[in-house]
């Protein structure tokens, strides 16, 4: 006699065969390893910047990061400082080049005391620095720094009480930028604000020439919390450490 089965038996029976082979392929397969753990973060305060160019009207939002200790300046990108209040030092990373180099506050602040004493070029005129106190301003205690030479003007508002670690605005005031052959028309403004530990609320740079003007204003917009990759107050891995320069 001969068996008979029909068709939608085979099938099932097929379909079981595969499903048993998947897994048995499945049972013999490595497990995927684990997701990598989250990049460590720091609780840190966030202050962000608004500045406006004109005539052109054109502005931009920046950000400066501190946690507590370290602070980054968000407005300097393939070149940046990174300042260490406890350490007291400053750390300039080229991103370009894939290097960085450390200097005290000290060794800082002597290179610059050296380079305000550049004579200056012929008929070019010192600044003259004023200060006063302008009480609060959107609800913080603030002081007003003025410095002015020929055409140019600069109003640098400073609050009284710092949202920064201590020694910060110190320490980015003798390591700013300068062009060596004015540098010491502003030799006065120095001592100011070496004496100031606030943190810099609005500075408004201006300059008059023929047929014209252009200024440069930067305002604090807001001030907040928030949990950020620790890497961000750290030299990049794999950077190469340079010798002392002249700053």
């Amino acid at each position: 006699m001969f068996r008979t089965e029909f068709p939608y038996t085979l099938l099932v029976r097929r379909k079981l065969l595969i499903l048993g082979a998947l897994a048995l392929l499945a049972a013999c397969r490595e497990p995927a390893p684990p997701p990598p753990p989250p990049p460590p973060t720091v609780a840190a305060t966030v202050l962000v910047y608004e500045t406006v160019v004109t005539p052109e009207n054109r502005s931009l939002r920046w950000q400066v990061l501190t946690d507590g200790n370290r602070v980054r300046f968000g407005d300097e990108a393939e070149s940046w400082r990174l300042f260490d209040a406890r350490a007291k030092t400053v750390t300039f990373v080229d991103e370009t080049r894939r290097t960085w180099r450390s200097m005290t506050f000290d060794e800082a602040l002597s290179a610059r005391r050296r380079l305000l004493e550049t004579p200056l070029p012929e008929g070019a005129p010192r600044a003259r620095v004023t200060e006063e106190p302008l009480g609060l301003v959107d609800g913080r205690g603030a002081v007003k720094v003025t410095v002015e030479a020929g055409g140019y003007r600069r109003a640098l508002v400073l609050s009284t009480g710092t949202m920064l670690p201590a020694g910060s605005l110190a320490m980015k005031s003798a390591t700013d930028p300068l062009e060596p052959e004015y540098a010491g028309m502003l030799r006065d403004l120095l001592p100011v604000l070496l004496a100031k530990d606030g943190t810099m609320l609005s500075d408004r740079n201006e300059v008059a020439y023929e047929g014209g003007a252009m200024s440069v204003e930067t305002r604090l917009v807001s001030v907040r919390a928030n949990n950020l990759p620790k890497s961000l107050f750290e030299v990049p891995a794999g950077y190469r450490a340079e010798g002392p320069q002249q700053n």
